[in-house]
């Protein structure tokens, strides 16, 4: 009775569909099955139609065949024959899929964090799929490649949930994808379909991996770890399963054992990695291109794993020229130095491996990088500046201006550029105030050093730089009255932090008490994201130093003295809000 409604309903379609059906040679798939490849994935190149990443099928009606529209009256199919630019068409085949989806993009890429390279994330608005489209019982996405990017990178969000995270794309990608949580898998299509389908294979890659990888504590010993009758119970219980099939946790002293942590790693050749199986078996269906920037995240993803095992044990390898030349040794096998095709994950995974050379050879960071292909170097630099610009310290201005003086490629220079001007400006004060909601100007303070201590309730950090560093630095500077300590407080309420300042667990009444809104002027534009944190307002009220690190009282006390004995400003008299 239903295939006789359904017939009924659709009339003349159901006719259109079998004329369709005799002159296309493409079977009928009512709930969109026919998106799933029939073609193996490889086939040699040349031999294969690759427009819909599987079987060829028009995307034109045949010139005799026009549309039944829903009154009834013939019309011509009207954008079939026209490609438009690039275009990602999503699906989401889920008993509760979302409504909306986030997307980011980058068009140059270094790293997602906010005060690198943060990209511009929008909002996707699903509807309602059809049966028509083939994507019955799915909501759909669509996102129009930005014309005017040529390649860049792109993650999509569903809440917390990433479905994808920085794949690659180029301005003329078309390409079909269905999320199918029903199944619990993906679906390709499209022309650049072998393109996406292969990073999400590599996604897959790399999540088995970790999938297999025994979990790691890292600890300062093994002693006392699992004392209690609960956590004991289940380390023995994990370590009693069967070792073919269970990972079972293990526990990392980096002093005792993290050499043979490395060295474990270093034992499996990097070209041996499944990732690198998985980018061979797709080669003949991608470009040259494209083939590319893969082989360049695979390495980076490689080498930042091994980086990871040598920064805990850094300080060895340096001792044992043994150990360094061995890790150093598996690196240069990698050749590293060849390679003029960038990716995120290798220009962080190389940037790690320089500092840790340095560190083991006793050379420059900065002059290390120098020896990569232009392209290569220069977001080498790019990055190492911009994500550690609040751990350069005093070497902050001197840095910046050596590598903007090196920096060829133009959008890195100009990071660089406006971020030395924010970084070394006058500081804005916008949104600053006291507990009785008094707007605050610290630059009305001119004349004095200002050391300002970013904190947020709830930090056991913060309590404990406070206990450690700024009560101590509170005594060697009760004396000194050209140097005004300041705390900045970024709980997004007013009654957490007020309540904090009460407990005197996080700052006093002799330091300057100011609150600045989350997300506002203070905080977005000096990317105060981790605490706590400092910073160094000098005498002319432009930013001396910003910096993550955890610097002695008696260390604190000195840089402030220099900043303050070596400005022009010092010997100006200068008002206080203090009482």
């Amino acid at each position: 009775m239903k295939k006789l409604l359904l017939l009924c309903f659709l009339g003349g379609v159901c006719l259109l569909g079998s004329k369709l059906k005799a002159q296309s040679g493409v079977a009928e798939s009512p709930t969109g099955a026919d998106f799933l490849h029939r073609s193996s994935p490889i086939v040699p190149h040349g031999l294969r139609d690759t427009h819909r990443g599987g079987d060829a099928r028009p995307d034109t009606l045949p010139e005799d065949v026009s549309l039944v529209d829903h009154s009834g009256q013939g019309q011509e199919s009207e954008g079939s024959s026209a490609q438009s630019e690039g275009l990602l068409y999503l699906e989401i085949a889920s008993p509760n899929p979302p409504d909306t989806l986030w997307l980011t993009y980058w068009e140059h890429m270094l790293s997602d964090a906010p005060e690198v390279t943060p990209g511009i994330t929008l909002p996707l608005i699903g509807q309602k799929g059809t049966f028509f489209e083939g994507s019955a019982g799915t909501k759909v996405f669509l996102w129009e490649l930005p014309q005017d990017v040529e390649h860049g990178y792109l993650s999509i969000a569903n809440g917390k949930e990433e479905l994808a995270k920085h794949w690659s794309f180029s301005a003329g990608d078309r390409v079909r994808i269905r999320v199918d949580l029903n199944r619990g898998n993906i679906l390709f299509g499209g022309p650049s379909a072998d393109f996406y389908r292969t990073q999400y294979l590599l996604d897959q890659a790399f999540s088995e991996e970790q999938f297999n990888s025994d979990p790691i504590l890292i600890a300062s010993r093994s002693e006392g770890l699992f004392a209690d009758s609960a956590s004991s119970a289940a380390y023995r219980k994990a370590h009693s399963q069967p070792e073919d099939l269970h990972v079972r946790i293990k526990v990392l002293v980096p002093k005792e054992k993290g050499w043979d942590h490395l060295a474990a790693y270093l034992k499996t050749p990097a070209l041996e990695h499944p990732a690198w199986m998985v980018l061979n078996s797709q080669r003949q269906l991608l470009s040259a291109d494209e083939y590319a920037v893969l082989e360049a995240r695979i390495t980076g993803e490689v080498l930042t794993t091994a980086d990871k095992r040598a920064e805990m044990i850094a300080e060895l390898l340096s001792k044992e020229s043994e150990k360094g030349d061995g890790f150093l040794a598996w690196a240069s096998g990698l050749e590293l130095h060849d390679t003029s095709t960038s990716h995120p994950r290798l220009i962080q995974g190389l940037t790690r491996l320089e500092v840790i050379r340095a560190k083991i050879t006793g050379e420059n960071v900065m002059d290390n990088f120098l020896s990569y292909s232009p392209h290569i170097r220069d977001e080498l630099i790019g990055y190492y500046l911009l994500s550690n610009h609040n751990r350069l310290n005093e070497q902050q201005a001197q840095l910046f201006r050596w590598g903007i003086s090196r920096v060829e490629t133009p959008w890195i220079r100009k990071k660089l550029e406006s971020l030395r001007e924010i970084k070394s400006g006058l500081f804005v004060s916008d949104g600053l105030v006291d507990p009785e909601g008094v707007a605050v100007d610290l630059t009305d303070f001119e004349g004095k050093t200002i050391l300002i201590h970013y904190w947020i309730s709830g930090c056991k950090f913060c309590i404990d730089d406070y206990r450690a560093i700024l009560r101590p630095l509170e005594d060697l500077l009760e004396n000194n009255p050209d140097i005004l300590l300041v705390t900045i407080n970024a709980d997004s309420g007013r009654d957490s932090w007020v309540k904090s300042l009460s407990t005197g667990d996080y700052t006093s009444d002799r330091f300057l008490n100011l609150k600045a809104e989350r997300g506002g002027p203070v905080l977005s534009r000096y990317s105060i994201h981790s605490f706590p944190q400092k910073m160094i307002i000098g005498p002319d009220s432009n930013v001396r130093m910003q910096s993550l690190d955890r610097i002695a009282p008696e260390k604190l006390e000195a840089i402030l003295d220099s900043i303050q004995s070596t400005s022009p400003l010092s010997h100006l008299s200068t008002k206080t809000l203090l009482p």
